[in-house]
């Protein structure tokens, strides 16, 4: 996505996650807190990740879903690699993207979860699942239009109440603080969520553009799954977004 010209890539994720086997409920054994962080770290330094940044909170509790520990392969590279509770995730920002590369680097580090001293400190591993998450910003402020205007305008939906809706209650949507969930369901690949909202971006009112695929994970098949879920996400970015909202 990021081999256009003036992408408005903000970060790509790839994440697999495990100890979730049903909505709200976390399951983790202790090696996961204590071992788990090194055991990663000697075998992504094989990889070339040999710079280590500790993520965790001061007096603060490991929680799940959360990065506690990020590799790279130096001090402030991409993309890198991050391990917490329940998730371990291959990001990558906009400079220095592209597809084959990126896919590239989600295959060589997701190859650790391979090995059996990994798998043999993960109690709950079969849950597993991964991810494929794209991050899109946009300025709608610097086209002088509302976020809710931008979302009309170049991305052809419609974000709006039918008019009974404020007739009696005098109240109206915030043109400029919007957030907007679609789900998909995609045959023989998953599920899919395409999220609009407002955000600040380095200080900068700015309207991002999530759209995540997900499935279960099945280690044998995930260079087909990641092709997969990289054309949904590259048909989404194609049918919905008008190169008018990014090539100015």
């Amino acid at each position: 996505m990021s081999e256009l010209k003036n992408a408005p890539l903000l970060e790509a994720i790839f994440e697999l996650q495990w100890g979730q086997p049903s909505p709200n409920q976390f399951k983790f054994n202790s090696k996961e807190e204590t071992l788990l962080p090194g055991i990663v770290s000697n075998l992504l330094s094989e990889k070339g990740y040999v710079f280590v940044e500790s993520l965790n909170r001061v007096n603060m509790p490991n929680l799940p879903k959360v990065a506690t520990h990020r590799f790279r392969q130096k001090k402030d590279s991409w993309p890198c690699v991050q391990i917490g509770l329940g998730t371990f995730t291959v990001n990558q920002i906009n400079d220095g993207y592209t597809w084959e590369t990126y896919k590239d680097d989600i295959k060589n580090a997701v190859l650790i979860f391979e090995n059996e001293i990994v798998i043999n400190n993960i109690e709950y591993f079969e849950d597993a699942h991964v991810k494929l998450k794209y991050q899109d910003v946009f300025y709608p402020s610097k086209h002088n239009i509302t976020d809710k205007e931008f979302i009309e305008k170049y991305f052809h939906i419609k974000a709006e109440f039918p008019f009974s809706f404020y007739k009696n209650f005098k109240s109206n949507i915030s043109d400029d603080s919007i957030t907007m969930k679609l789900n998909v369901n995609i045959d023989n690949l998953g599920a899919a969520d395409i999220l609009f909202a407002s955000a600040s971006v380095n200080g900068k009112k700015a309207l991002i553009v999530e759209t995540v695929v997900q499935s279960n994970l099945e280690m044998q098949s995930i260079d087909t799954w990641l092709e997969e879920a990289h054309d949904f996400q590259r048909h989404v970015f194609k049918e919905l977004i008008n190169t008018e909202a990014y090539e100015c």
